[in-house]
């Protein structure tokens, strides 16, 4: 009687391939793979068997896929920690988790565990907190920090984490001039999908409403943001456009002014879920409807959304993805023995639409 083969299935035929690859480093910390459709001709075989493939990969943590951009490489080692070490800590410093960091916690700590690593996790919400949460994780003998700084000020607070030879990936934000392993959200990106969806609506008066940051001392998140909101209005061509800075603390006049002056804009894109419940608030208090006078759009499908008086349109960040990616990244940079150049990764945000946004009073009276 002859023996049976072993059938494989081409799937994992596929995953078993490009994980060899990635382990050999053929494709390196960072570096995109093939699209799915060179793929498919490389290894003649379907689209959908190499997605399924990638899926293989994607659940073990050792790619990240962003819609729009590619398939990349967040991992390239399996060992886990070092031998010589009973517990492979690592920290993960997180400013205001309360409000929108539940996802990158959770990607975080599922890919820690995967690969034998613990997590020991600072949630902070001011420099006093900041710095007390680094010097727990030096004192702790943390291997590494997954690094989500609240200001430029963190600067200090890195410094004395690289002064003693622990590794650091900087999420959500970069400080500036740190030369680092880094994982952020396309912020520009996302704002254009938020003003997009505005205009394609039928909004004509736009605005933008964010703090009063100084852009010059503030983190590029600000900018970034902002600059997305431009570029959508020129791409538009028709479109009456406001940038306008608010100090938190005098906003209820500030909104108030501009929601009841001739022409107030019908779309507001918000720089976060905090400035569109509040705008929201406001609108409701005037009398307005929302969406049907005022459409809204926030940024981070935050512990907000819930809360807000009407169900809020907003941008998803990914930040589960982002700590899986942070993660992999710092336990990359534990584990290698050599230097190697900075990485980054780029999460590629998407908009969730809800009952915040609607076709403008004048395109539902026509």
């Amino acid at each position: 009687m002859s023996k049976s083969k072993t059938f494989i299935p081409p799937a994992s035929s596929l995953a078993a391939r490009l994980r060899e690859r990635i382990h050999a480093g053929e494709y390196p910390l960072g570096a995109a793979l093939p699209t799915e459709r060179q793929l498919a001709d490389q290894f003649d075989i379907s689209r959908g068997t190499v997605r399924l493939a990638l899926r293989m990969l994607q659940q073990e943590h050792l790619i990240v896929r962003q819609q729009g951009r590619g398939t990349f490489i967040t991992s390239s080692l399996n060992s886990g920690p070092p031998a010589n070490l009973q517990v492979g800590l690592i920290g993960l410093m997180l400013y205001d988790v309360e409000y929108g960091f539940t996802g990158l916690v959770q990607g975080a700590c599922a890919a820690a565990a995967s690969r034998g690593y613990t997590v020991a996790m600072g949630s902070v919400h001011n420099t006093t907190e900041e710095l007390r949460s680094v010097r727990a994780f030096m004192r702790d003998n943390a291997l590494g920090v997954v690094l989500a700084p609240r200001s430029t000020e963190a600067r200090a607070y890195y410094q004395e984490l690289i002064g003693e030879n622990i590794a650091v990936v900087l999420a959500d934000m970069c400080i500036p001039d740190c030369r680092e392993d880094h994982v952020l959200i396309d912020n520009a990106y996302g704002i254009q999908l938020s003003t997009r969806h505005l205009i394609q609506l039928g909004h004509q008066r736009l605005a933008y409403i964010s703090d009063d940051f100084a852009l010059d001392d503030f983190p590029p998140i600000v900018s970034e943001r902002r600059r997305g909101f431009v570029e959508a209005c020129r791409q538009a061509g028709n479109c009456a456009m406001e940038l306008i800075n608010i100090n938190p603390r005098e906003y209820q006049v500030k909104l108030r002014d501009l929601l009841t002056k001739p022409n107030h804009p019908t779309g507001i894109v918000a720089y976060n879920d905090t400035w569109a419940v509040r705008i929201i608030h406001e609108a409701t208090a005037l009398g307005m409807k929302v969406p049907r006078d005022l459409s809204v759009v926030g940024f981070d499908d935050s512990t907000l959304v819930p809360k807000c008086e009407v169900p809020l349109t907003t941008i998803n960040p990914e930040r589960d993805e982002m700590g899986t990616a942070a993660v992999e990244l710092l336990i990359a940079k534990i584990e290698r023995t050599k230097s190697q150049p900075v990485h980054g990764i780029l999460i590629t945000p998407r908009l969730v639409v809800r009952e915040s946004t609607a076709p403008p009073p004048s395109a539902v009276t026509t």
